[in-house]
């Protein structure tokens, strides 16, 4: 099962860095179903770094903001303080759609198709995150 799947180099120490070192909220917002996503967080030893993890199987479908509402309103955060982090036009879709900030990481498959940020090492979200 998910044979020659492998995180990202560095993503995995940046995740745990904003996690236990800023205290962030980290979740996953997904088209995929929860089973492959939680799947494949259980093999990397990573699900504990989320606070959540929202899929298709939610309810929730990427563009839509309902998501980002519903993280909103569940963990009374401000938009403003908040960020998606992605590789696909749907990742910025959304946060423009949702009134949020984006991040655009360029080693993925996707386009960039106006996000706040675009990144090229895994090390820069941290560094953008962290300025906030």
């Amino acid at each position: 099962m998910h044979e020659g799947l492998k995180p990202y180099d560095n993503v995995i120490n940046v995740i745990e860095k904003l996690k236990k070192e800023k205290g962030f909220i980290v979740v996953i917002y997904t088209n995929k179903s929860k089973n492959f996503v939680i799947d494949i967080l259980r093999k990397f030893n990573i699900l504990e770094f989320f606070d959540e993890i929202i899929t298709i199987d939610d309810g929730f479908k990427k563009p839509d903001k309902e998501a980002i509402d519903y993280l909103e309103r569940t963990y009374n955060i401000k938009k403003e303080n908040m960020y998606i982090i992605g590789d696909s036009e749907f990742d910025i879709q959304t946060a423009k759609i949702s009134g949020i900030k984006s991040i655009f990481v360029n080693w993925g498959f996707g386009e960039n198709i106006g996000a706040d940020f675009e990144v090229n090492e895994p090390y820069e979200i941290y560094e953008i995150l962290n300025s906030k």
